[in-house]
This record gives structure tokens, sequence and C-alpha cells, in this order.
């Protein structure tokens, strides 16, 4: 993964973190695009979220996260997404 890219997703999901206790009664179990720190818009599934964000952005500079209390494993599927140079990273707080 290019270094840009790290960046990227490292500022959305600080940025996701510190909105996420305002997203939860109204976006729970739904995914959100991020891109420069900022939800572009939200999802009902991580296909949805990834196929919007590769459709708007061209340099694949974009993350998803699922809005949701408890921390979410996607296994394989997490694993398989990063190869992709799609990010999505999982919610630790509690």
């Amino acid at each position: 993964m290019n270094e840009n890219l790290q960046k990227e997703i490292d500022a959305n999901f600080e940025a996701f973190q510190q909105v996420l206790p305002d997203l939860l009664p109204r976006e729970a179990d739904r995914w959100a695009l991020m891109r420069h720190g900022e939800c572009v818009d939200f999802y009902d599934t991580l296909r949805d979220a990834e196929t919007a964000g590769r459709a708007m952005y061209k340099d694949r500079m974009f993350s998803v996260q699922q809005v949701s209390a408890a921390a979410v494993d996607l296994g394989w599927f997490s694993h398989a997404i990063r190869m992709r140079h799609v990010a999505v990273r999982r919610n630790t707080s509690s």
C-alpha cells in the first residue's frame, strides 16, 4: 500500500472515530464512504460503499468503515479488499 493511501486511511479513521457517537443513532450498521476525513455518504452494504468509492474516486483515495459500536472482524474479506487497495478499518472502540 502506498504511503499516501495509508495517510488517507489513517486520517479517515481518526475522523470517523470522532463522529461515530453522532452517527450511531441514525446510521447504525451502514457503511460510511470516507474521503479526506469526511463522511461522503452511507450505504447498506460494504460492496455498495466500495463500488461507489471506486466510481467516484479513480485515484482510489478513500476508505469505508462500518457504523457500529462493536469491533467488526471482516476476516478474509478485509485482506482481499486491502490487496485491491481499498481500505477497510475495523472500529476498535468499545
